[in-house]
């Protein structure tokens, strides 16, 4: 994916700007991956937590979620 964000995006948290990547792409491409399992790999932790992904520090805890509004209308 390649693109700018707004400057109304720019000023939100990296976390926000992830996952508004994640959703883009699978807004995108959701039509094509329809019925595949690909992962997505993410470089921010916060984001992973989110989305309900694994974090290797923690493998056995569940996650899913998040206590910040902004984010978790991002992952509803």
């Amino acid at each position: 994916m390649w693109g700018s964000f707004t400057l109304h995006q720019q000023s939100k948290s990296s976390s926000w700007r992830e996952l508004f990547g994640v959703g883009k792409l699978l807004e995108t491409f959701g039509p094509i991956l329809a019925g595949t399992m690909n992962p997505i790999y993410l470089d921010n932790q916060e984001a992973v937590i989110a989305l309900g992904g694994t974090i290797p520090t923690y493998p056995h805890k569940k996650f899913g979620g998040s206590k910040t509004l902004e984010l978790q209308d991002l992952v509803s």
